[in-house]
């Protein structure tokens, strides 16, 4: 393993484009991690539904449109698993392209319930409906915001009335997407390093303190911007803003 140090020189010899891939990379293979308990959580239950489910069948125990809904469930159990690890698992350029924030939202609305923590309240998910194409990469896209929802999660903690909401509007220019919690908010501190690489007031054997870095990375680099503002009941309100797809070459 590396130690700090020699991480730290290593780091110090790239810069530019190769530097910003290798923290996308490192932040993915992180949340990756973060989200393997969720999916063996996933299997397990459905290893146990097929074993349990198919003796009752063959003894005529179990009605056959109730082990055809239990096959269903544990489909889109095996499916989700292997779409996540597909996506995690896969690393190369995320390239820009037009991207549906609706299409996007729904696919992370499911896979965010693979993470560890696990607010008591429930998440409100808003988007404004015929949102259009943005320009992102919608892989990428997805991993910024599983990393800003984690964050939003572990700051309510178990809050008994936690509230946490994702909301997709248009802007001016484009779509804004804006992660809310009602957590304590962030120290004002700390409130200029909170997009520094490896900066993280968490568990170092759980964080690596690159969601914000990349997030915010991702943003310009399609041409948009993150901000990140006190809500009115003391909570945090993360908000990232895209531009609309159009027809010009990325820069280089």
């Amino acid at each position: 393993m590396l130690l700090p140090e020699t991480l730290t020189s290593y780091l110090s010899g790239i810069h530019g484009r190769q530097l910003d891939d290798l923290l996308i990379m490192l932040d993915r293979t992180n949340q990756g991690h973060s989200m393997f308990r969720g999916i063996a959580h996933d299997l397990s239950n459905a290893s146990q539904a097929l074993c349990m489910g198919a003796p009752a069948v063959q003894a005529g125990d179990i009605e056959p449109d109730k082990w055809l809904a239990m096959t269903r469930w544990v489909d889109e159990k095996m499916n989700r698993a292997a779409a996540v690890v597909r996506d995690f698992g896969t690393h190369g350029e995320d390239e820009d392209r037009p991207v549906l924030v609706q299409e996007v939202l729904s696919v992370t609305h499911d896979w965010q319930q693979l993470q560890r923590a696990q607010p008591v309240g429930h998440i409100q998910w808003n988007a404004s409906p015929d949102l259009l194409p943005v320009r992102a990469s919608d892989r990428r896209l997805r991993q910024v915001l599983l990393a800003l929802i984690s964050n939003a999660k572990e700051a309510v903690g178990e809050q008994r009335e936690a509230k946490i909401s994702i909301e997709a509007s248009p802007s001016d220019n484009g779509v804004t997407i804006a992660v809310q919690d009602s957590g304590t908010g962030i120290d004002s501190a700390i409130r200029d390093q909170i997009f520094d690489a490896f900066f993280s007031t968490k568990d170092p054997e759980l964080h690596v303190g690159l969601g914000l870095t990349v997030a915010r990375y991702s943003a310009e680099s399609w041409g948009g911007s993150i901000e990140i503002d006190e809500t009115e009941d003391g909570g945090t309100r993360v908000s990232l803003s895209l531009p609309y797809w159009t027809k010009r070459q990325r820069d280089v």
